[in-house]
């Protein structure tokens, strides 16, 4: 895991953003933090995906401006019902101006955080690595933590889950999808590892050492520690997301489903889409080399 630079230091309140590849283990270590160090979280928000919403949307933010209500009333109407505020408060406001809307995101989580008499929140939607310079532009203090599995083992556990939960991930049983999804997340993490912008944490090196990865991120980031266990485990997962069954269990490699999912010319066909010259870059960029 690399060192994010000293610009990061202690700072109040905590504002985390836990973004990788889809079945990277983001979950996991979303669990491991929140255990550790006062930090409110929550089920994932999908706030950037669903108030940016595709092409347009990105070309829309470049200039500062948010879509229609239409599009971005979904990313509030989200957070009302994953926070449990009313209306009115969730929608409190109005705005084209992208900076208003999500200043009032934060504000959002702010006030849970407080409430809860958390010191921070952790926001974790794997998908918001798409986002993390629209982040770093318009939520001050944030900072952003980037997990990453490797290659062959987040494409077949990608498939894995679409086969096993077709109602819900169908068009991701192609191996396509899952090759395309994790060279962009890699790309995203390297690109903002370099700038100095996020950790990267390892999930193989979690999954192998989770004590001393929990307590590096907490050392670099000064996150306020959790000096006694809460009586109840803030809720994570929603109860329909029964493919993250577990995730409160024992923290443990997880078993590779790629030879048995695929025979070997397709493995052999993932092997050669997968930017692995990429993640090595960026292993060595953890590692400090």
């Amino acid at each position: 895991m690399n060192r994010i630079g000293d610009q990061l230091g202690p700072a109040l309140p905590v504002r985390l953003f836990l973004v990788g590849c889809s079945r990277s283990g983001t979950t996991v270590v979303q669990r491991a933090l929140t255990d550790n160090y006062r930090l409110y979280s929550l089920p994932e928000t999908d706030f950037f995906g669903l108030a940016v919403a595709g092409g347009v949307g990105a070309l829309c933010c470049r200039f500062g401006l948010a879509r229609s209500p239409r599009i971005y009333n979904r990313a509030l109407d989200r957070l009302q019902t994953l926070l449990g505020v009313s209306r009115e408060r969730a929608y409190g406001v109005q705005s084209r101006s992208m900076q208003r809307l999500v200043a009032h995101f934060v504000e959002l989580l702010d006030g849970k955080a407080a409430a809860e008499g958390e010191l921070g929140w952790l926001e974790k939607t794997p998908k918001h690595f798409r986002h993390t310079r629209l982040i770093e532009r318009y939520v001050p203090q944030s900072r952003i933590i980037h997990v990453v599995r490797q290659g062959p083992d987040v494409v077949a556990s990608i498939r894995d889950r679409a086969l096993r939960y077709p109602q819900a991930f169908a068009r991701q049983q192609a191996p396509e999808y899952a090759v395309k999804l994790w060279n962009r997340a890699i790309h995203a993490a390297l690109r903002d590892a370099e700038d100095g912008r996020a950790l990267i944490v390892q999930y193989e090196r979690f999954a192998q050492h989770p004590r001393e990865i929990v307590d590096s991120v907490g050392a670099q980031l000064g996150l306020p520690p959790r000096e006694h266990a809460t009586a109840q485990r803030p809720e994570i997962v929603r109860a329909t997301e029964r493919w993250k069954a577990g995730v409160s269990g024992e923290i443990k490699p997880a078993e590779s489903k790629f030879a048995s999912l695929f025979d070997a010319t397709t493995r052999q066909s993932i092997m050669s889409q997968l930017d692995t010259r990429s993640y090595q870059a960026l292993v060595e960029h953890a590692l400090g080399r």
